[in-house]
């Protein structure tokens, strides 16, 4: 973020670019044969990384990481993070927690580290089917969102959709 105004202050265009992070070994080196050689990188957490790369659109987020990434950066407490929510990848049959990287800690400012504890405040309530609290908690998030982004926050309006459907029908 603070790039992207950095560089609109110096009139360069505007650069938007989704990214899809997660931990894992892979394949990595030369394929293919002497007459057709391509270096690439192989394996589940390459697809994994791609998917959650996809992912960011019906999110809203521009960098989104899996539960196995946040696990090894979470120590480090450097980063500010959300859980977006347990999702469930083409080609895996177990969900996998993502999460929202806003960015480092010591550069977001305390509206975007309110926002992400409330955030993931009301994602613990929706794991607890706490549906009507997560619902209202969601809806604080998106005008908190609204307020520091000027636009609408896709994720916690998509969580709030869901809590009010689970509360009519859990």
């Amino acid at each position: 973020i603070e790039l992207r105004d950095d560089w609109s202050k110096k009139g360069y265009p505007d650069l938007s670019i989704r990214c899809g992070v997660h931990t894992a070994e892979v394949l990595v080196g030369n394929i293919g044969s002497p007459q057709r050689m391509k270096y690439g990188v192989l394996g589940d957490g390459v697809n994994l990384a791609s998917r959650l790369e996809e992912l960011n659109k019906r999110y809203g987020s521009k960098l989104m990481i899996s539960e196995g990434t946040f696990n090894e950066i979470a120590g480090l407490k450097k980063h500010l993070c959300r859980q977006l929510d347990i999702v469930a990848v083409k080609g895996r049959t177990e969900g996998t927690a993502v999460y929202e990287v806003f960015g480092s800690i010591e550069k977001c400012s305390e509206g975007w580290v309110s926002l992400a504890n409330k955030h993931n405040k009301a994602f613990t309530l929706y794991k607890e089917r706490e549906f009507e609290k997560a619902a209202k908690l969601f809806e604080d998030v998106n005008s908190q969102y609204k307020s520091l982004a000027g636009k609408d926050d896709k994720a916690s309006i998509l969580l709030k959709d869901r809590c009010e459907k689970f509360i009519v029908d859990p």
